[in-house]
């Protein structure tokens, strides 16, 4: 799932956007939609980033990275909306159709980010 401008406890920005695993605590706050603002704690990953590579012109875009994650989500709350959400299905095979509608609007958003996704 894609977060967007991520700030700490005490207001500070820690970065525009990072990408997060749906795990069971964001399940049971119901679908989230664009603008839904939610609290949690999270430990800070160090992993390394694939490089971005041209096939066609055998041309490294990007190398290789060292890059950080937010892991293992746990007291998670949502912050701005108090009206109860549309659960996420439950069954795999509703929650994996759910997932890929939202993957195909995430799809038309890529031509906003410039870092080659």
């Amino acid at each position: 799932m894609l977060l967007t401008n991520l700030k700490d406890i005490d207001g500070n920005r820690i970065t525009d956007h990072i990408w997060i695993n749906y795990t069971k605590g964001f399940r049971k706050l119901g679908l989230l939609t664009k603008g839904d603002k939610v609290q949690f704690d999270g430990r800070v990953d160090e992993y390394i980033k694939e490089a971005v590579i041209d096939r066609e012109r055998n041309v490294v875009i990007k190398p290789p990275m060292k890059d950080y994650a937010l892991v293992y989500p746990t007291k998670i709350k949502l912050l701005n909306n108090h009206i109860a959400k549309q659960p996420v299905p439950e069954n795999n095979a509703e929650f994996l159709r759910y997932i890929g509608d939202v993957t195909h609007d995430l799809k038309r958003m890529k031509r906003y980010f410039s870092n080659g996704w």
